[in-house]
């Protein structure tokens, strides 16, 4: 499986250009899990609340020239619905701070996270993909 490097979504720009990049009318989700631990390619300046919260992995088949599927992480997460989960887009704001909310089609929060990080991959991947052991 070829995967691009993380991109980190740090501004507005950044989560304007990931939104689009994709078809999110023709894309879904193929499976998501959330975990308390961090991994070590997580950006190093998060702003954490001080609370526990976790980190949403969501692997999507998505429509975009950059890749056949999209891997993304939300970093510690405060608001989420699992609507969301199965047919997540990223319209919303960056604040000062990196950290990222999305909104849905009325304003309301569907999502939100202290940073969002993503990477496109080349081939689908098998599945279970998120039970291997040997991911990165």
């Amino acid at each position: 499986m070829q995967a691009m490097p993380w991109i980190s979504v740090d501004s507005q720009a950044d989560l304007d250009g990931l939104e689009q990049s994709v078809c999110w009318i023709d894309s879904f989700t193929i499976e998501y899990y959330g975990t308390f631990r961090d991994a070590p390619y997580f950006p190093s300046d998060i702003c954490r609340s001080g609370y526990d919260r976790k980190n949403i992995y969501v692997l999507h088949k998505c429509d975009s020239p950059l890749g056949v599927c999209l891997e993304m992480v939300f970093v510690h997460c405060d608001c989420v619905s699992g609507d969301f989960l199965d047919k997540p887009f990223v319209v919303g704001r960056v604040d000062t701070l990196k950290r990222v909310e999305i909104w849905n089609g009325r304003g309301a929060a569907v999502m939100r996270c202290a940073r969002l990080i993503y990477r496109f991959l080349q081939s689908e991947p098998g599945r279970p993909y998120f039970a291997r052991s040997d991911w990165s």
